[in-house]
């Protein structure tokens, strides 16, 4: 995305922009801190001295963290993109092709087995 992103601002002269650049340099140092964490993860899931359960803790740590620097890599790509382009309306876009699937999977709130009821139906009926 990061690519795609540079080479969008490429293709529309936008490249110079300072701002742009400040999204495309805040961009590159989230995408740099996703791979710090998955490289750590992948070490501590190699180490023999830690609990499954460490593992399993340290590895939905660094989930947790990649998901938070790929939303905001998804952010600056929007901000620099624009509506148009990143809902693709005018023509294809290919902003249009990976924001949606990501943008779609973000929002299910349940899994498919569906989500337990909240109140019991004592307390649904009052």
């Amino acid at each position: 995305m990061v690519r795609l992103l540079c080479q969008h601002l490429r293709d529309f002269g936008r490249d110079g922009d300072p701002h742009q650049r400040a999204r495309v340099g805040e961009a590159v140092a989230a995408l740099e801190t996703a791979t710090l964490w998955v490289t750590r993860a992948a070490w501590h899931m190699a180490r023999d001295s830690l609990s499954p359960e460490a593992k399993v803790a340290y590895v939905n740590l660094a989930r947790g963290a990649v998901e938070r620097a790929l939303l905001e890599i998804l952010l600056h790509a929007q901000r620099s993109v624009g509506l148009m382009a990143s809902c693709g309306r005018t023509r294809w876009s290919p902003w249009r092709a990976i924001l949606r699937p990501i943008c779609g999977s973000r929002h299910r709130i349940r899994p498919c087995g569906g989500v337990p009821p909240l109140l019991d139906q004592k307390e649904a009926a009052w």
